[in-house]
């Protein structure tokens, strides 16, 4: 890549110089014969005050008009007068005689200007002043080679700036690339690093960005399928209880402990598929949710084991309650694993309240027990080698997934955790 942009560079560079330099160097070549032609025209007007009156052969003197020019004046005749030049007219010499003004003519390498010398109204001869080409071309030649040196240090510099350039654009991308490998063979810690050229940094801030949420997907799949245990248990218990009480009592309905069975097998499949699509963190999932439905649904699956204990489960929906996107699944595993840590930590009635809170949507599940010991953040810290913790930690991690928060509002007594999801 770098030679090719160094290539470009300088065939570019190369074809501005030509397009700018050949047009100059045609400019400078008429500046110079223009000079020439304005000199001689000043030589031969000054020339013109001192030929006299009646010009006689050898009877004035003419200046000189710098080295390797001549000027002559010629008679009506064509005869040489005065000065330097060939001894009869020649043709441009003839037409300056009869009249005529003739500028910039060449004859045998040299500049040729001639003008008619007018005395009381009639021409008396004419003006021959004649300067070598060399000089003019040597001036010119002089001007076209520091034009030459100058396009030459300009392409010298317009090629070091380029392999500058080319080394400050190509290094950062070899980089980026480097990375890219590391991030292909599972280096995951693999990070582009900031080089100021803001195109590639837009492209290492894309990858960063990337890599970061693959890593928050890994991580989050890793968390969730180690967790998924924790929240299969509990149905799967279910389920093995009402099949052995099955067995053990010869009286009992096996259709209806049977069909029981399949219906806690289709809880388990759709707990195990709405798991998965909360590893594969799948934006689709992420509706507008129904709040109604979701806490109805929690009333149906935890009303019957509350009655059973003894206890109640009230549901509290206040009005005005914000409207958010978040998916349904995440936040019904979340509110179970709250509901179930108020059925075996807590006591009394467990109230689940919905309500609007500074523009976002709050979901509150409070108990009559004691409380939580310790610091708020100790019950949502897992603790390896026990099941405690497990559940409060996995519902933190679907409620923050889901771009909002799970906090421990009122820790003793009456214990109030709370699911805060902004609205939007």
């Amino acid at each position: 890549m770098r030679g090719r942009l160094i290539a470009t560079v300088a065939l570019a560079t190369a074809l501005s110089i030509a397009l700018f330099g050949i047009p100059l160097s045609i400019v400078v070549g008429r500046l110079y014969r223009d000079r020439q032609v304005i000199s001689l025209e000043r030589e031969v007007a000054e020339a013109s005050l001192h030929v006299p009156p009646v010009p006689v052969n050898g009877s004035g003197r003419l200046p000189s008009i710098g080295p390797g020019g001549t000027l002559a004046f010629y008679d009506s005749a064509g005869r040489l007068v005065l000065g330097r030049g060939p001894a009869v007219a020649d043709a441009l010499t003839w037409r300056a005689i009869h009249g005529d003004v003739v500028s910039g003519g060449h004859q045998h390498d040299e500049m040729v200007l001639a003008g008619p010398v007018v005395r009381r109204g009639r021409v008396v001869g004419g003006f021959r002043a004649a300067e070598l080409d060399g000089a003019v071309d040597h001036a010119q030649h002089r001007a076209w080679a520091l034009m030459t040196l100058a396009g030459v240090f300009a392409g010298v510099v317009a090629a070091v700036l380029t392999l500058f350039q080319a080394r400050r654009v190509v290094a950062p991308i070899r980089d980026l690339a480097a990375v890219a490998h590391r991030l292909a063979e599972g280096d995951l810690t693999a990070r582009a690093a900031v080089t100021g050229v803001s195109e590639v940094d837009e492209a290492a801030a894309a990858m960063n960005a990337g890599t970061d949420r693959i890593v928050a997907l890994l991580e989050r799949e890793r968390t969730l399928s180690a967790d998924a245990s924790h929240q299969l248990r509990t149905p799967l218990t279910a389920l093995r209880v009402r099949l052995e009480a099955a067995l053990d009592r010869p009286d009992a309905d096996l259709a209806v402990a049977i069909h029981a069975a399949i219906g806690e097998t289709e809880r388990l499949e759709r707990t195990i598929d709405e798991l998965l699509a909360l590893a594969r963190d799948d934006p689709s999932a992420r509706k507008p949710l129904d709040r109604r439905r979701l806490v109805r649904e929690l009333e149906e699956r935890w009303q019957g084991e509350l009655t059973h204990l003894g206890r109640r489960l009230v549901v509290v929906e206040e009005p005005g309650v914000s409207s958010v996107r978040s998916s349904h699944g995440a936040m019904t595993h979340a509110l179970d694993v709250l509901v179930a840590n108020a059925v075996r930590h807590g006591e009394g009635t467990v109230t689940v309240r919905v309500r609007s809170a500074a523009g976002a949507l709050a979901i509150e599940v409070e108990d009559e027990g004691a409380g939580v010991v310790g610091s708020p953040e100790d019950a949502f810290r897992r603790r390896n080698g026990q099941p405690h913790g497990i559940g409060l930690a996995l519902a933190r991690s679907l409620v923050e997934a889901e771009g909002g928060r799970l906090v421990l509002t009122r820790r003793a007594p009456r214990p109030v955790f709370t699911v805060i999801l902004p609205a939007g």
